[in-house]
């Protein structure tokens, strides 16, 4: 598998990073795609996105995002 490097000094610089965008698919026509600071610029951005057959055969969003939080037991 091939990966591609970017300099990070310049992925804090928003206008850079949103204009570099990211796209993953498999053989079923489902995909993930964002942008490469993970920053859903677009519709059609998600990290599930698939066709729906049974409803009208169109790609729907089903994941957006993930968003994480760590809990640790307290006293």
């Amino acid at each position: 598998m091939s990966y591609i490097n970017f300099d990070k000094s310049r992925l804090v610089n928003l206008e850079y990073s949103l204009s570099r965008e990211l796209l993953r698919s498999n053989r079923a026509g489902s995909y993930a795609s964002s942008t490469i600071i993970h920053c859903n610029t677009r519709k059609y951005h998600g990290l599930l996105v698939t066709p729906q057959t049974r409803i009208d055969n169109e790609n729907h969003v089903l994941l957006s995002c993930l968003d994480g939080n760590g809990h640790t037991a307290g006293s």
